[in-house]
């Protein structure tokens, strides 16, 4: 279910991402028109090909915005997302021996299978989900790990589960803050570029007019700086690289398994919540 809901994800992410770009660059090539001579041999003195031009890339891009609107590959995105992460988040806990599937209570393969059951029932329009029976969700490594000492578990737990996420969160909130710099550094560029090309043509320094184009690049780069939100991820990923982090350092040395149980709660209760706020702000 992990690897569906996961794959459904990216690919309604791709499907979500390239309409947009090509939506923008749709828009971006309409005001580009604007710059053809109206005059032109090849057509009559009453068509000025560069609005037709215009007007049909216009056209174009409404179809993909409706498609946008209609198909909404977002919504299978964040849905794909948030039940992968949630199925995922279940298989750790139940493996590492974490609430609520601590060693000392009974029947936890049962209970395990009905918080599956529960979550897949939450997506009813997510139509890529396997038809393999939901009891073999529970993975030989899942057992495996879940029979192993505490010790091992705990190794486990840490390397593969707190430490890659934390790693992931550290790397992706470093990426975006990249991103975020060279798309607001770029949007800057070209408002003063616009600011120029206006004075230009308002002092007759220049007769081609490239106000137009200008200012609709800026509009674009400040549009997909709102459909990426770089620096309203890399803040969030850096928060939860921290609280992954903290979480690292207070790691628990006793062989006690209740403690370990609420300890492990704890830690994916912290990587649940930048998920869910995630998913609330894309939302």
């Amino acid at each position: 279910m992990f690897q569906f809901a996961d794959r459904a994800s990216q690919v309604s992410q791709r499907k979500f991402l390239w309409r947009r770009r090509i939506e923008l660059a749709f828009l971006v090539a309409a005001a580009v028109c604007a710059l053809i001579p109206n005059e032109s041999v090849y057509f009559a003195s009453q068509v000025i090909p560069g609005a037709i031009l215009a007007g049909l890339l216009f056209l174009a891009a409404g179809v993909l915005e409706t498609s946008v609107v209609t198909i909404q590959p977002e919504r299978s995105w964040y849905q794909g997302r948030a039940l992968a992460e949630s199925i995922k988040t279940l298989a750790w806990r139940y493996a590492v021996a974490g609430e609520p599937f601590g060693q000392d209570g009974g029947a936890t393969d049962a209970l395990l299978l009905g918080r599956f059951q529960q979550i897949v029932d939450q997506f009813p329009g997510l139509r890529t989900l396997p038809n393999a029976a939901i009891d073999s969700e529970i993975t030989p490594w899942m057992r495996s790990t879940r029979n192993e000492p505490l010790a091992e578990r705990r190794n486990v737990y840490a390397n593969a589960r707190i430490g890659d996420q934390g790693r992931w969160y550290a790397q992706k909130a470093e990426w975006n803050r990249r991103r975020a710099y060279i798309w607001g550094a770029g949007t800057l560029i070209l408002q003063f570029a616009g600011a120029v090309a206006a004075f230009a043509r308002g002092f007759k320094f220049e007769s081609l007019d490239l106000l137009s184009v200008v200012a609709v690049l800026s509009t674009v780069a400040v549009a997909w700086l709102q459909i990426k939100q770089h620096a309203t991820l890399a803040e969030s990923y850096g928060v939860a690289a921290s609280e992954l982090s903290a979480i690292s350092e207070s790691l628990p040395t006793q062989d006690d398994e209740s403690a370990w149980a609420r300890f492990v709660d704890q830690s994916e209760n912290a990587i649940s919540r930048e998920h869910t706020t995630w998913r609330a702000k894309r939302a």
